[in-house]
């Protein structure tokens, strides 16, 4: 979705008390949160192609895709959503192993602005409010302040203004 040094930058240092390893693992688990609740890959069409992998690489020229780039391989046993790590004349290699197959469809991931954002807003509530949505509070009041956590009893882990971000990304689901 953002690598973890862009995910810093946006961020403003606020979680450089946590690691990077934290940080990936928890943006990776909302990318596959915001995939799988909109049913959407949010795959460019446009910029897709077939070719071989092996071990981390991906075999042949690779003119439309950069370094940091998100892709989706499908169609082989490496289905799966990969980040671009290194670029050279003709080998492209990523993040994850890959094992050795001839034909893989390969996509460009492209995430709009708005979904960047949710997952942020979705990072902060997983680090700060998740536990007191989770322990059953539903307000706190100190005095004459008001804090309201509303309602989640719902199957949905985040807050319904969070899931209004994503709304409009949402595809259709056709069994």
């Amino acid at each position: 979705m953002i690598t973890v040094q862009r995910f810093r930058e946006l961020t403003g240092g606020k979680y450089s008390n946590l690691t990077d390893d934290n940080i990936k693992f928890n943006l990776d688990s909302i990318e596959d949160f915001i995939r799988t609740w909109t049913n959407n890959d949010f795959a460019d069409r446009r910029v897709r192609f077939r070719t071989a992998t092996e071990n981390y690489n991906i075999l042949g020229i690779t003119d439309s895709l950069q370094i940091g780039d998100t892709i989706m391989i499908s169609q082989s046993i490496n289905d799966g959503i990969y980040r671009i790590v290194d670029i050279t004349d003709f080998v492209t290699t990523v993040d994850k192993q890959l094992y050795r197959v001839n034909n893989n469809l390969i996509a460009l991931v492209r995430y709009p602005p708005t979904i960047i954002k949710a997952a942020i807003a979705m990072f902060d509530f997983d680090i700060n409010q998740r536990d007191k949505v989770s322990s059953g509070v539903s307000s706190e009041k100190i005095s004459r302040w008001t804090v309201s956590y509303g309602s989640n009893n719902n199957a949905d882990p985040y807050p319904k203004n969070l899931l209004e971000m994503l709304q409009r990304y949402v595809k259709l689901k056709i069994n």
